[in-house]
């Protein structure tokens, strides 16, 4: 689990929904968390591209910017149902950043390889390896291993059940 001040945050899912109130209330649960970590080491944020930032690219693109701008690291992690994966893929994916004006808002894109039943397990083997905090992805089963894993899981908008 993630330390923060005072002791072990509590892994979570946050569900943003159509309840405006609730959806406030999750945002500063995460501007809390956020704050237990300033003055101390940046924090490592990764953001899913299928069904997450391709999906409201301008409004994740003004939060990623920020995060950067604050000192915080923003990596996209997006899965491949292939096997393997190799640099035309990456191309592909980087390309596809591009195209939604995200060029500029992460420090680092990973394409983790498949088959579709191990993509969930095999981000959060990437997460681990770089200490990242928080997760945004649309994918709940991702949502869930990465908080089985003591991350902080956002799922902004629910598109794929497992």
């Amino acid at each position: 689990m993630p330390r923060v001040a005072g002791g072990y945050l509590p892994p979570v899912i946050a569900q943003l929904g159509a309840d405006p109130a609730e959806v406030v209330a999750k945002l500063q649960a995460v501007k809390a968390l956020i704050r237990q970590y300033e003055g101390g080491s940046a924090m490592v944020f990764a953001v899913d591209l299928d069904g997450t930032l391709d999906s409201y690219p301008r409004q994740l693109q003004a939060i990623m910017a920020a995060l950067r701008q604050a000192g915080h690291t923003v990596n996209v992690v997006t899965g491949s149902p292939n096997s393997t994966v190799g640099q035309a893929e990456w191309q592909a994916k980087a390309d596809q950043l591009a195209e939604l004006g995200l060029a500029d808002c992460y420090d680092e894109l990973v394409v983790v390889a498949g088959p579709e039943n191990s993509i969930a397990q095999r981000k959060v083997l990437y997460l681990r390896s770089v200490g990242a905090s928080v997760l945004v992805d649309n994918d709940t089963a991702n949502a869930r291993a990465a908080t089985a894993a003591g991350l902080l899981a956002l799922v902004p908008w629910g598109t794929r059940e497992d």
